[in-house]
């Protein structure tokens, strides 16, 4: 135990003395008038009282609640009246009067290692909150022998065993963000333990067999609220109707109401555990790429020589922690798996000796694997990918914590030079290798590489096609048969990181256009068929208008004269104006400005609205 770790009454002890019962305007002291009515023999008046400017109690109680010595009473809802009661009547308050005063109490982030005996003195409390602390157990002996509400999230509890060898009567128990994952613990949530329990939070825990679960938990009979959100469970596509419908008292489910309609809706499958279960389905959709710049090969270029020729494809990667036997294809036919495999950070690298598939079933919770799509064409209204992948897997806990993190999506280049296989003899010269002597012989004659091409540089083709015609060169007939490449070039030219944490949460589906590179995404416009556009009025000619005339001759006169001196008065001001196609030059700039890369993504965790989708098959 560190210095700054406390038992649960030594947390108590400190708050109490932030309450300062026994100081100013609290407690007895000279401060106090002595005519105050007080128990006999507990309080007398002595010579040093004497000249000491004594206060009323109705003084003091205003001092009390004045703002100048507030103090925190939020750990309580009996630590204000108990401040108010050392105003009113000091005298009754000692050290027992204290421990049966509280009812409520809230040791929060205190570093709370032990739940000591001393905490059965308070006898008369009914709630009790060790939230943020780090306490691996609870012993029933040592909980106040009242207590209805014990609060413990975010603690280090791997078990409630000791917390069951003398249950309390409780309505509320909270068990959330502690490290309950064994099945064992299943068998302590039944009504032999908590006969009385309205309330269940277990919430953010690793707990993973939903059906061996909600089986223990149907046994409460008065069951009414209950919290798993944020276990790996909870991400199982029949989660939330197997629930319902099989603890039928339930009136709250994830803090969300549970309506006549949902229990209708989900009505039987509290029955069919054979379909439920214990892993996830993730459907991840790609849609379209856009704002890929042309590549070079694409532009029109006379003087780009045959070879090589050079083809330039795009595709999209990312990860996915799934088991290897997992994996179901979707319903596009262009949907390709890398088998590359990565491994998570906490995992250790296998050996060069281990099997492959003993690897793999020993680590495969942790196990990274690699998805990409087909690799496409550029094409100039964007880049239809069109992939569609459904992930399936039984580790959940190593799902959950991935999605968390989130799923990076990755847009790479591919570019691969083609050269022919076998070299064309023209006199002795390959065309990739001309003479540079010879063509100053030959009076700058054509090379070869640019044969094929009259005088002015276009193919003898003719001119024609589209903008991914224009880059290509003939070399033949049958040109790919008699060609060799090499080595793909691959570039990374975006990404985004989609965070997926709403899963864990509740939610069940993530659709966005992601911005993954390129130029800034464009301002939202004002629609200028809704605003009505305001007329810009020209200060140099005078604005006809109804009933209006426009001004004389003569008065155009003064006004030019009347204003010559200010003009020159101003002509130094001036100079030091910026110029007044400022914003012209911002919207030309903009205009050079790259468009941006925008990749359509849409993932879906399954999850079942009614008992009729358990028979559907995706």
């Amino acid at each position: 135990m560190s210095n700054k770790d406390l038992n649960a009454t030594a947390a108590f002890q400190d708050l109490l003395k932030t309450l300062c019962l026994s100081e100013f305007p609290c407690g007895i002291g000279s401060w106090r008038n002595p005519k105050d009515k007080f128990a006999e023999g507990q309080y007398s008046i002595t010579m040093k009282d004497y000249g000491v400017q004594h206060e009323k109690m109705e003084v003091l109680q205003e001092y009390l609640h004045s703002g100048t010595w507030d103090v925190d009473t939020s750990w309580s809802e009996e630590a204000a009246s108990l401040r108010q009661l050392a105003v009113s009547e000091p005298w009754k308050i000692n050290k027992k009067f204290i421990w049966h005063y509280f009812k409520t109490l809230r040791l929060i982030d205190k570093e709370i290692v032990d739940l000591d005996p001393a905490m059965k003195n308070l006898v008369n409390l009914e709630e009790l909150t060790l939230s943020v602390n780090k306490l691996e157990k609870i012993l029933s002996d040592r909980l106040p022998p009242k207590i209805k509400v014990l609060e413990l999230c975010y603690n280090k509890l791997q078990t409630v065993s000791s917390i069951c060898k003398h249950p309390p009567a409780l309505l509320h128990l909270g068990l959330s963000y502690n490290l309950l994952a064994s099945t064992q613990e299943y068998k302590y949530f039944t009504a032999e333990f908590w006969p009385s329990l309205m309330s269940l939070d277990l919430s953010y825990n690793n707990l993973i067999e939903l059906v061996e679960l909600v089986e223990k938990l149907s046994t409460l009979p008065k069951l009414q609220n209950l919290v798993l959100l944020g276990n790996p469970l909870s991400l199982i596509p029949g989660y939330r109707g197997h629930v319902i419908d099989a603890i039928r008292n339930l009136m709250i489910f994830d803090d969300t109401h549970v309506s006549a309609d949902e229990k209708h809706h989900f009505k039987g499958l509290g029955k069919k555990k054979e379909l439920i279960l214990d892993e996830a389905q993730l459907v991840i959709s790609i849609a379209d790429l856009k704002g890929i710049p042309m590549p070079e090969e694409l532009k029109e270029d006379d003087e780009r020589p045959e070879f090589p020729v050079i083809t330039t494809t795009y595709f999209v990667k990312y990860e996915m922690l799934l088991e290897e036997d997992e994996v179901r294809k979707g319903t596009a036919d262009d949907i390709q798996r890398m088998t590359s495999v990565s491994w998570h950070p906490d995992t250790d690298i296998p050996e060069e000796n281990e099997n492959e598939e003993d690897v793999l079933t020993q680590s495969s919770k942790r196990m990274i694997t690699t998805y990409k799509t087909q690799s496409l064409e550029w094409d100039e209204e964007g880049i239809h990918i069109g992939y569609k992948n459904l992930h399936v897997t039984d580790e959940l806990v190593g799902l959950r914590d991935f999605l968390k993190e989130g799923i990076k999506f990755v847009i790479l280049q591919e570019k691969v030079h083609h050269w022919p296989a076998t070299p064309i003899e023209d006199d002795g010269e390959s065309p990739l290798t001309p003479d540079p002597k010879k063509n100053k012989k030959d009076g700058g004659k054509d090379t070869p590489a640019k044969k094929g091409k009259d005088a002015k540089g276009k193919d003898k083709g003719g001119k024609g096609g589209s903008a991914k015609d224009k880059g290509k060169k003939k070399t033949g007939k049958d040109s790919s048969a008699d060609m060799k490449s090499d080595p793909p070039i691959i570039t990374e030219i975006g990404s985004y990181v989609i965070p997926l944490n709403s899963f864990v949460e509740g939610e069940s589906e993530f659709k966005k256009t992601c911005h993954c590179g390129g130029g800034p995404m464009p301002a939202v416009t004002i629609d200028e068929s809704a605003t009505p556009a305001i007329p810009k009025v020209d200060a140099t000619k005078s604005t006809p208008g109804k009933g209006k005339k426009s001004p004389s001759p003569d008065r155009n006169t003064k006004s030019r004269k009347g204003s010559a001196g200010k003009k020159g008065a101003s002509r130094g001001a001036d100079k030091n104006r910026p110029p007044s196609n400022t914003s012209e030059n911002s919207e030309d700039e903009r205009m050079k400005l790259p468009p941006p890369i925008t990749l359509s993504v849409d993932i879906e965790l399954i999850r079942w609205k009614t008992a009729a989708d358990s028979m559907k098959q995706l």
